[in-house]
């Protein structure tokens, strides 16, 4: 009996070139790496997004717990007085918000996947940016106890002055403690007091300056738009992102956040590992896009297909059916693209775009689905695009239950943004976008004009609906893993486990990149989660019906 050879991690075949492709040589290496799949069978009813944000609950608040103790102690005493003072409870909603978004702990943090623990050595003057959100947030719970409990406030110093900070650390905790201030005031509807502050905050901050800076602005200027509208005033100019763009300025700063931050790079290898692997012994394979975009994704499926040629099982036809509700031309310059690369291959191939209004008047029928092909469906922060429209979601769910794929891989953000209590959204965008502002300045500290395209462009309109929308107003929404899991179980959707070769070539990826130090990569569940700092950023998963 022959043995057959093994198949290698795919590779990038030298007919691509050029500098955006430079990293793929990270997948030079072999290993016969298996996993086995959980295989569970399940159904329920749908519900919305908002419903399942309600069944997952936030570990508990761990710094501040002496203080969260002490202080409803204090409520508690005082609650048959006239006059007495109350916290309200979008404080304490604030702080222990604040605490269980950011994941490290004491210091420490897990580095990669061999979960290796290393002590953060950082000195003071180089503070990430959710460390400073963390003891604003001490410091924002101390100035209300102080207020109530002078033994509290003389026993109880300040976090910052316990470490020592710089000035411009101390600034920073400081700006972004009266940001917490306003957002707790705007939460109680004290609109007058809370624009007094907010003017505060706009003279500290400015777009121009430090990252702590820029973060708050973007959102003082969010929090001043939801005063306008709460309060019936015509919305005022807004100060950041009124300026016309270069039309080709956010490609390249789209391109830059590809190339120089880990996050898509480790999702996107990694996932692309996995589809290649779960159609091993498929001749057809028809990969249904869900968010095609410039379709470099499937660029490398592409080669990857074509290299296990020679190997075992070669490929006979490779489809691409891509769904567009948005930038058809976009699409179809990456499908010229891919049918040049397939050519260059001598791959058989054919590139679809189905135009849609909404996925609502999706059809099985369009889908020019063949009995005899391995179909993925592979959606790349697709879906969370649909949680404000849950009718085009669950018609999306149905049609892929219907069309039962192989395997569907989904990359989404890590983060909640979709509570229906304001002061959880806010915390929940703070921490999260405050992650995503500190690894831009460490990895395009170089490019200014790229990294300010990139905040306005991609951080703005999470920060603008997290804070100044309301209900149907909030149309880009962010909901985590968990949001997620609940969601798909209810279409009989299990997590599969990623193989150790997907998450080598995760592992991999990452060691390419300077700022590797500073991102690790842990589970939830059998989801790959790529965190900055400690603060989740995005996910991987791998699902089955």
């Amino acid at each position: 009996m022959v043995k057959k050879p093994v198949q290698p991690p795919f590779e990038m075949p030298t007919e691509i070139s050029g500098d955006q492709f430079d990293y793929y040589e990270a997948y030079k290496a072999t290993a016969d790496l298996q996993s086995k799949d959980e295989e569970l069978d399940f159904l329920a009813h749908v519900g919305t997004m908002d419903d399942l944000y309600l069944d997952i609950v936030s570990p508990p608040f761990q710094i501040f717990g002496e203080e969260i103790r002490v202080f409803s102690t204090v409520n508690s005493q005082n609650s048959n007085e006239e006059n007495s003072y109350a916290l309200p409870s979008a404080s304490l909603d604030i702080l222990r918000h604040c605490r269980s978004r950011i994941s490290s702990v004491n210091g420490k943090r897990i580095r990669g996947l061999s979960c290796e623990i290393e002590e953060n050595t950082s000195s003071p003057s180089q503070l990430s940016t959710n460390h400073i959100i963390e003891l604003s947030a001490a410091n924002f719970i101390h100035s209300k106890l102080r207020s109530e409990n002078e033994l509290y406030a003389i026993s109880h110093p300040h976090a910052s002055s316990l470490l020592g900070l710089s000035e411009e650390n101390s600034k920073d905790v400081q700006l972004v403690e009266d940001l917490l201030s306003c957002a707790e005031k705007v939460s109680n509807k004290n609109y007058e007091s809370a624009s007094k502050l907010l003017e505060e905050c706009y003279k500290k901050s400015c777009i121009q300056m430090n990252k702590m800076q820029r973060l708050v602005c973007y959102f003082t200027e969010a929090l001043r738009e939801k005063i306008d509208r709460g309060s019936g005033r015509s919305p005022r100019k807004r100060i950041v992102n009124d300026a016309p763009l270069d039309p080709t300025a956010p490609t390249s700063a789209t391109a830059a956040f590809f190339e120089k931050l880990p996050f898509s790079q480790i999702t996107q290898f990694a996932s692309i590992q996995s589809m290649v692997e779960h159609v091993s012994d498929s001749r057809k394979v028809h990969v249904i896009d869900l968010e095609l975009r410039c379709g470099v994704q499937q660029i490398v499926l592409m080669q990857a297909l074509s290299a296990r040629s020679e190997y075992e099982c070669s490929i006979e036809h490779f489809k691409i059916t891509a769904v567009a509700t948005e930038s058809r031309h976009v699409i179809e310059e990456a499908g010229v693209r891919l049918r040049s690369l397939a050519s260059s291959l001598n791959i058989s191939f054919s590139f679809h775009v189905i135009t849609l209004e909404d996925f609502v008047n999706l059809q099985l029928s369009i889908l020019d689905l063949d009995k005899e092909e391995a179909v993925l469906v592979y959606g790349l922060h697709a879906l969370e695009k649909l949680v404000s429209n849950p009718n085009e979601l669950e018609a999306l769910m149905r049609v892929i239950r219907r069309i039962n794929p192989c395997v569907m891989i989904t990359i989404d953000a890590a983060a909640n943004v979709n509570s229906p209590v304001f002061v959880d959204r806010f915390v929940e965008a703070l921490v999260y976008c405050g992650a995503l502002f500190d690894s831009l300045e460490d990895c395009l500290r170089s490019n200014v004009a790229e990294r300010g395209i990139v905040e306005s462009s991609l951080l703005v309109p999470v920060i603008r609906n997290a804070v100044a929308g309301e209900g149907a107003e909030r149309k880009h929404r962010i909901v985590g893993i968990n949001v997620w899991r609940a969601f798909f179980s209810r279409f009989g959707m299990v997590e599969a486990k990623l193989s150790k070769l997907a998450l080598n070539h995760a592992s991999m990826v990452l060691s390419r990149f300077e700022c590797r130090d500073s991102c690790t990569l842990d589970f939830n569940g059998n989801s790959l989660i790529v965190s900055w700092k400690g603060t989740p950023i995005c996910s991987l998963s791998v699902w089955k019906f």
